[in-house]
C-alpha cells in the first residue's frame, strides 16, 4: 500500500465521518503541480497534502463554483490550486511569508489563481465582491479585536451569497491545547513560518460564534476535529444571513 492509498484510511479514522477522504492519487498530482521540488519541498508539500486532504474537499463541495474566492494566510497554496480546478472561480492567496509565495508560484501555476505577500492586519480587499473566503488557521494569531476588525472589512466586501469557510483552533479539551502551543513554540525555534508569529487567542465555540456574529457573519455549520487528533481544531462556514439561529455547536 502506498503512503497515498495509507492516508485515504487514515484520514477518515483521524478526522471522522464528518470529513471526506480524497483518492491519494489526486493529491499526488496535486503536489506535482509544484514542480521543479527539491527533497525538502516535495517531503512538505506532501506531508500538508495528506493532513489538509479532507479539509480541501469539504472547502470545494461548500464555495461556490463561480466568482472570486479570497484566502487569507494561504501558506503554499495547495488548497487555492486544489479549489483552481474548476475554472469559474478566480482565486486570490494572501500570505504574510515571501517565502511561501513564491512557493505558492512554483510550477504549473492555474490561470485562475494569484498570490502575493500581505500582513492581514492591513490588508484591504480592492475588488469584485467576494463570493467565498477562506481563512484556515489565521484568525488565532490575532487579538479579539483584530479579529473582529478583519470579519468586518471581509463582510463588507462580501456579496450577498458569500460563504467563508474556517478552520481555527478552540482553548478545550486543555491537553490538546497545551500540545498545541508547545509545538508552536518549536515551529518558532526553526522559524516553520518564516515569519515570527505567536498564537494569541484560543476560545469557546460559544465566543466564537460571538465573534462572527458581532462582525456580521452568521456561523451555519460548525464541527471540532475528531477526537483522534492532537490537536483543538474546529471547523466551520458562515454566510451573511442575518436571520436564523447559529450552527448547533458539536463539540468534545
Amino acid at each position: 500500500m502506498s503512503v497515498w492509498q495509507w492516508t485515504e484510511r487514515a484520514t477518515r479514522w483521524i478526522a471522522g465521518p464528518a470529513f471526506p477522504v480524497v483518492p491519494g492519487n489526486r493529491l499526488q498530482a496535486l503536489v506535482a503541480s509544484y514542480e521543479p521540488l527539491s527533497l525538502r519541498e516535495r517531503w512538505w508539500l506532501t506531508t500538508r497534502a495528506l493532513g489538509t486532504a479532507y479539509l480541501m474537499e469539504l472547502a470545494d463541495r461548500l464555495l461556490p463554483e463561480q466568482g472570486t474566492i479570497l484566502d487569507l494566510g494561504c501558506g503554499p497554496g495547495l488548497l487555492i490550486r486544489w479549489l483552481a480546478q474548476r475554472p469559474g472561480r478566480f482565486l486570490i492567496g494572501v500570505e504574510l511569508s515571501s517565502v511561501r509565495v513564491q512557493l505558492a508560484k512554483r510550477g504549473a501555476l492555474p490561470s485562475n489563481a494569484c498570490f502575493f505577500s500581505a500582513d492581514l492586519r492591513e490588508y484591504r480587499y480592492a475588488g469584485p465582491p467576494l463570493v467565498g473566503v477562506l481563512l484556515i488557521d489565521v484568525l488565532l494569531y490575532l487579538e479579539p479585536g483584530e479579529i473582529v476588525l478583519l470579519l468586518r472589512r471581509l463582510r463588507a466586501a462580501a456579496a450577498p451569497e458569500a460563504v467563508l469557510f474556517v478552520k481555527d483552533s478552540l482553548d478545550r479539551p486543555r491537553w490538546k491545547a497545551h500540545w498545541m502551543r508547545a509545538e508552536e513554540r518549536v515551529k518558532r525555534c526553526f522559524r516553520f513560518y518564516g515569519v515570527p508569529v505567536v498564537p494569541r487567542t484560543l476560545l469557546s465555540a460559544e465566543r466564537w460564534a460571538e465573534l462572527f456574529r458581532r462582525s456580521g457573519w452568521r456561523l451555519r455549520w460548525f464541527r471540532s476535529i475528531g477526537r483522534w487528533s492532537p490537536y483543538p481544531g474546529w471547523i466551520g462556514w458562515a454566510d451573511t444571513g442575518q436571520n436564523g439561529r447559529d450552527a448547533n455547536i458539536d463539540c468534545p
